[in-house]
């Protein structure tokens, strides 16, 4: 079975029959994923290219794997009838919804270049990549990306060294401070970069990169350069905001964090510089069925509004 986009209107069509236990093919060829995906998972390494660990070994045990296969088959019929009777994908309550409880890999490549509207760019402007890689970049830049993409994720075999994802992950990062100056390239935007070159081509992966980080097209736009200035100016307002937050909604966690001098800025900087992808599991792991207060679940809920 295939999955035909088909660009109309702004909007992303699909043929009627999704099949999501067989692999699933994308038939526009600008928006092939990288073969990571498939040539990754093998005794030592996960669907991703990162080292099996002890906690990766506990968690896929035979019981949790069981149970972690029937969650994914059951968000995969969830996608499956959205699509059913949803023939359009628009951003909506639900879909927000279905996000959150996980995209299925299979769709990623095509669900976050539609939501971040760098599929559009990638077909508006296919030479502009090609000419950010031609062009001069300052020495002091290249060397600081240089020492960084070394560093993106030491554990995951696609970024080692005299690997192709490392120089992938070199041009999306060198492209991107090329096209935005005024931003450049800041420290931990390469593992923004590392986790998207997984799922998408480089430069599908470039524009949802400046997407992400100083949207150039979208109804909804998102602009967080003022993360990555000299002054951080956006990080800091936004860390103030969570604190906040914390204060109205969490007020037992808000009075402990101040009884111990806490700077919330020690644990937040990274989290929000970073997108959240040093610190959120790739895949989607399944809920554990417990119940909880709201109260506790709060804080979950406060990380999400700077995911989507």
């Amino acid at each position: 079975m295939r999955i035909n986009f088909f660009k109309e209107k702004n909007k992303i069509r699909l043929n009627k029959n999704l099949d999501f236990d067989s692999d699933i093919a994308i038939s526009n060829a600008n928006n092939e994923s990288n073969n990571y995906l498939t040539a990754n998972s093998d005794n030592e390494y996960d669907h991703y290219g990162f080292e099996k660990n002890k906690e990766y070994t506990q968690e896929n045990n035979d019981d949790n794997k069981r149970n972690l296969e029937k969650y994914k088959k059951k968000i995969e019929r969830r996608w499956q009838l959205y699509f059913t009777f949803k023939r359009d994908i628009k951003k909506s309550y639900y879909l927000k919804s279905l996000i959150r409880k996980g995209i299925p890999d299979k769709l990623r490549p095509d669900i976050w270049p539609y939501l971040l509207d760098s599929m559009v760019l990638c077909l508006k402007y296919p030479t502009i990549y090609e000419k950010c890689l031609n062009s001069e970049l300052e020495s002091k830049v290249l060397s600081q990306i240089d020492l960084d993409i070394i560093r993106t994720f030491p554990h995951n075999k696609n970024y080692r060294l005299n690997s192709p994802g490392l120089v992938q992950l070199k041009n999306v990062l060198r492209a991107f401070a090329v096209y935005k100056p005024k931003i450049n390239y800041c420290q931990s935007m390469n593992f923004i970069a590392a986790i998207t070159l997984i799922f998408l081509k480089e430069e599908l992966a470039f524009w949802s990169i400046v997407q992400l980080i100083d949207s150039d097209y979208s109804h909804e736009k998102i602009n967080i350069s003022d993360y990555y200035n000299n002054e951080m100016r956006g990080l800091r307002r936004d860390i103030i905001v969570i604190e906040e937050l914390i204060r109205v909604k969490l007020p037992d966690v808000h009075l402990r964090l101040k009884e111990f001098d806490v700077d919330l800025s020690w644990i937040c900087s990274e989290w929000l510089l970073c997108l959240f992808c040093t610190t959120f599991p790739v895949r989607k792991k399944k809920k554990e069925k417990k119940k909880k207060k709201k109260k506790k679940r709060m804080i979950v809920s406060l990380l999400y509004l700077f995911i989507l």
